[in-house]
């Protein structure tokens, strides 16, 4: 059985994507794959858009719910030809790990936080 051109030029195109170039060195290591879901827009305006709050992310692997964003502090990057990836703002370990659940810890007048980067894998927007 022969393939035809047109799946053999298929064949040749990457499944997955890959990282935008970036700036020399070794990629961010990924803390771990996500899952954002933000509420439904309010009303029925056909442009409503999507708001920040009650915003819920869910570790993908797990399926337990973050509750460690002090602020929920969220920056999603989704370029065209890379993997989409978020930062997000999370209460940090006393080893500076990220702290995806347990307790804060103390750090000064505060407590300790951290950027982490992400693997999104689903964001949706929650049913009404």
């Amino acid at each position: 059985m022969s393939v035809s051109p047109r799946r053999a030029r298929r064949a040749e195109v990457p499944t997955v994507p890959h990282p935008a170039p970036g700036p020399p060195g070794p990629p961010p290591p990924y803390r771990g794959v996500i899952i954002i879901e933000w509420p439904p827009s309010p009303g029925s305006f056909p442009y409503a858009v999507m708001g920040g709050r009650s915003v819920a992310i869910t570790d993908a692997v797990t399926g337990r719910l973050i509750t460690t964003c002090p602020s929920m502090d969220i920056t999603v990057h989704a370029g065209a030809d890379s993997l989409v990836t978020a930062d997000l703002v999370l209460f940090a370990g006393a080893d500076g790990e990220p702290l995806l659940e347990g307790e804060p810890v103390p750090d000064g007048e505060g407590y300790r936080t951290g950027t982490f980067p992400f693997l999104v894998h689903e964001m949706r927007v929650r049913e009404r």
